[in-house]
């Protein structure tokens, strides 16, 4: 894994999670150590280090979706369905050309779709 998506993770995971303490399947310790591989949280798929799906729907999620998710250029699936994330959909989510499933419903987005998603496959 690379310190860079490792810094994303870190970033996105504690914007998307109101506290730590808060019980749900996929908030474990691997969340908050920062010597874990972010490749053995539960929800996130690695391929040779690499985040290619991170799959956390109905996991009570909330907060919103950090405009650093552009910067996992390998992720091919995103579903962060069914929680409570508010804001609005970063148009960075344009910049990943190898996203290839992306669920983002029952959430609280505000406005539409960032028309940068057109640059997706």
């Amino acid at each position: 894994w690379t310190e860079s998506t490792r810094k994303v993770l870190d970033i996105a995971a504690k914007q998307l999670l109101d506290s730590p303490e808060s019980p749900t399947p996929y908030r474990t310790i691997a969340w908050l150590d920062e010597y874990e591989s972010h490749c053995l949280w539960k929800g996130i798929t690695c391929e040779d280090g690499y985040t290619v799906k991170i799959e956390l729907n109905a996991n009570g999620l909330s907060g919103r979706l950090s405009s650093s998710i552009g910067k996992l250029q390998n992720l091919r699936e995103l579903d962060v369905s069914d929680n409570e994330i508010k804001d609005t959909i970063p148009s960075e989510i344009g910049l990943l050309e190898q996203l290839e499933y992306v669920k983002l419903s029952f959430n609280r987005f505000q406005r539409e779709m960032p028309p940068e998603v057109e640059n997706l496959k």
